[in-house]
């Protein structure tokens, strides 16, 4: 219980932060889960056929275009205020959202032919694609740096002065 209340405030935001928490769970989960029951009865059964196609176009569209727009507005909030080298974390945005529209073209791909092991990459990246996200909010909404939960595409992390759980 102890550390429940440090997680839902990384979860949920304070004041006006909470709103854009809200808003980034609803567009984004709601999107990517609408229809998980379906996809995962039909690539169980291994049936592709003609809705194939819409299911590409369902999961590009509802899943992973909104992430792409949140992640490219949390990389230019978390340049705009994170601490971290602004090289550091345009090479870092420049890479993730590679990844990022990689994984919305071949993992819906994969599922459109009712493949499993596509279904299951999907929902995996999509999972540390909201993790990544969060922590770019978070970075945003402190002042901090990407350091804390990237130690090794940023380096070490380095506390400030009048901390005293140094990382050595």
């Amino acid at each position: 219980m102890k550390y429940a209340s440090p997680l839902f405030r990384f979860l949920l935001g304070r004041g006006w932060w909470t709103l854009w928490y809200g808003f980034f769970y609803l567009i984004v989960i709601t999107g990517n889960f609408m229809w998980f029951g379906e996809l995962y009865d039909w690539t169980m059964k291994g049936e592709s056929g003609p809705a194939a196609g819409a299911v590409f176009i369902g999961l590009l569209t509802l899943g992973g275009l909104p992430l792409l727009l949140f992640s490219l507005l949390h990389l230019i909030l978390a340049f705009w205020r994170g601490t971290d080298s602004r090289k550091r974390i345009l090479v870092f945005g420049l890479l993730f959202l590679f990844v990022q529209v990689v994984w919305m073209i071949i993992c819906p791909l994969y599922i459109a032919e009712a493949s499993f092991a596509g279904f299951i990459a999907y929902y995996t990246c999509f999972t540390v694609f909201l993790v990544v996200n969060l922590a770019l909010l978070w970075v945003t909404h402190q002042k901090k740096s990407l350091s804390v939960f990237m130690p090794y595409f940023f380096g070490r992390y380095r506390p400030t002065a009048g901390t005293y759980n140094a990382v050595r």
